[in-house]
């Protein structure tokens, strides 16, 4: 009954669709739930607030934030410093749309 369990699911084209889709999706989604997570710990108390710096570490990791920096946002506990890697986040969104290197070699010295 083991080999049954290993053996690659078939998947419908439109199921395929689905998992396509809701990967491409994760990082935005991963971005947002960080966001919501900024406001909500500015509000939050006591064992909430615990729970919530939990998420946030993991929604972090889960975006590739370097753990060093993780640490430090953790264990400061200052919801700023959260605040701040979202604005990075905001601003690193733009350039990766940038497929070529045509944003700063289009500019002229004369």
């Amino acid at each position: 009954m083991a080999e049954s369990s290993q053996k690659p699911r078939d998947y419908t084209p439109y199921q395929l669709k689905v998992i396509r889709r809701y990967y491409e999706n994760l990082p935005n989604t991963l971005f947002q739930r960080l966001e919501e997570l900024v406001g909500d710990i500015y509000l939050a108390e006591g064992k909430k607030l615990e729970r919530l710096w939990t998420r946030a570490r993991q929604v972090l990791t889960q975006l590739g934030i370097p753990e060093p920096r993780i640490e430090y946002i953790v264990s400061r506990r200052d919801p700023k410093l959260l605040a701040e890697v979202v604005q990075d986040l905001l601003q690193e969104r733009v350039p990766r749309q940038e497929d070529g290197k045509r944003g700063s070699e289009g500019k002229s010295g004369g």
